[in-house]
This record gives C-alpha cells, sequence and structure tokens, in this order.
C-alpha cells in the first residue's frame, strides 16, 4: 500500500498493490539443464511467466504519510 501527498487534499490517492507470478531468478551453473534461450526447463514447471502488478486507487481526502497494515 502507498499514499500520496499531492498539493491539494481533495487530489490524494491510497494505491493498494498485489504482485504476483514472481519467479525466482535463475542462477547459472554446471548441473542445471538450460535450452537454447538459457532458461531452465524442469518438469511441471511454467518457464516463460510473466510477472504480474494488480493495483486499485481509491481517493483520500488529506495526505498519506504512513499507513500500517
Amino acid at each position: 500500500m502507498v499514499g500520496t501527498q499531492a498539493d491539494r487534499a481533495k487530489n490524494n490517492k491510497i494505491t493498494v498493490m498485489k504482485f504476483s507470478n514472481m519467479d525466482k531468478t535463475l542462477l547459472e551453473d554446471e548441473d542445471n539443464n538450460e535450452d537454447e534461450d538459457g532458461m531452465e526447463e524442469e518438469e511441471g514447471e511454467a518457464v516463460d511467466v510473466e510477472p504480474v502488478l494488480d493495483h486499485i486507487s481509491i481517493n483520500h481526502f488529506g495526505g498519506v504519510n504512513r499507513i500500517r497494515v
């Protein structure tokens, strides 16, 4: 969650974000099997999955400098 501190109170928003489909960074070592693109392939695992950022903004009358969740 993030908040804004706009010049006018009516322009402030709170934004809620959700990251999904995040994947570990693949490191090269001698024991892994990589294809031509350098991506490791394992059975039952998706290889080229794009990360997704979902977000929604909520109007908030006033400045926001801290959000506790």
